[in-house]
């Protein structure tokens, strides 16, 4: 394939490098490219169904939180905001002490690095890479390998897993977060945690509701769900349709469905009803102008 010489050049141009800008489209130029083009404008066999939606985020507003409650939480994940000291650690094993010792000579002479200790034993970095680890987590290494340096190794070491030499790669700070920095994070997380509970309880009530001959309608007037009639066609993703288990009812669902509460991601709840299949059809017009416009 014939390159192109060092001379030629790829510039990029837009509606500003042109002399005189483009003039809109009038009206009518718009509705002959619509009529036209009108397979470019049509939305496929859809339906249209009525939901009710109940979230988590919906249901904070009446969960009662306590600064007990949230320091409770914040002690349960204590190992999230409290981090001890620790090291980027990677450990190459070996059969016995001695043969340790004998690779932690070689590395002392200048012989072989750890990188060729590892590819010596056809080993990746990956293979012996350990990550981020605490004193203890080290176990009878850990003092060892906590007394070294960043890119040290350890000598030969004997320990309960075995013979190895450790690599130290870096060395991480204690780290603690204090409640009050993360006072409202746990407040939000204490929130929906709680919501989630109101809500599986309310999911019966509203099942009964439902099995009794309750409207969907009748559901928002009694319970704090939303309502809303949206149009669905295989493909949509937006909105309610965000939601995979919306996606797999509204796929499914046939007039002659009674609705039922369906849980979702993230610990909601909705039910829907399919009001009407509606035929592939053109958008109206005015909704499409801008698209058409810029066509």
């Amino acid at each position: 394939m014939d390159t192109l010489p060092d001379y030629y050049k790829i510039l990029e141009l837009d509606e500003t490098d042109l002399p005189s800008p483009i003039d809109p489209p009038a009206e009518d130029t718009l509705k002959a490219y619509y009529q036209e083009n009108i397979d470019l404008f049509s939305l496929p066999e859809s339906k249209s169904i009525t939901h009710v939606l109940l979230t988590p985020e919906m249901m904070v507003d009446q969960v009662s939180v306590e600064d007990s409650d949230l320091l409770t939480l914040y002690n349960k994940n204590i190992d999230e905001y409290k981090k001890p000291e620790r090291r980027l650690v990677e450990r190459l094993n070996y059969l016995d002490l001695a043969a340790a010792k004998s690779a932690e000579a070689r590395l002392k002479s200048g012989d072989v690095d750890f990188d060729g200790l590892v590819q010596e034993r056809g080993l990746e970095l990956s293979d012996v890479n350990l990550g981020d680890l605490s004193r203890n987590d080290l176990g009878e290494a850990g003092e060892a390998v906590f007394a070294i340096s960043s890119g040290d190794t350890t000598a030969a070491l004997e320990t309960d897993l075995g013979a190895a030499i450790y690599r130290v790669n870096g060395i991480l700070n204690a780290q603690e977060i204090p409640f009050e920095e993360v006072r409202e994070e746990l407040k939000r997380e204490f929130a929906l945690d709680q919501a989630r509970r109101l809500i599986e309880l309310e999911q019966t009530r509203l099942d009964d509701l439902l099995a009794a001959g309750a409207t969907l309608e009748e559901l928002a007037s009694e319970s704090e769900v939303s309502l809303e009639t949206t149009i669905y066609y295989d493909g949509v993703d937006t909105g309610i349709a965000g939601y995979s288990a919306f996606r797999s009812a509204a796929n499914a669902v046939t007039e002659a469905d009674f609705p039922s509460m369906i849980p979702i991601s993230g610990g909601g709840i909705l039910a829907m009803r399919l009001n009407q299949i509606l035929p592939q059809r053109p958008q109206e017009f005015d909704i499409v102008k801008d698209d058409v416009s810029s066509k």
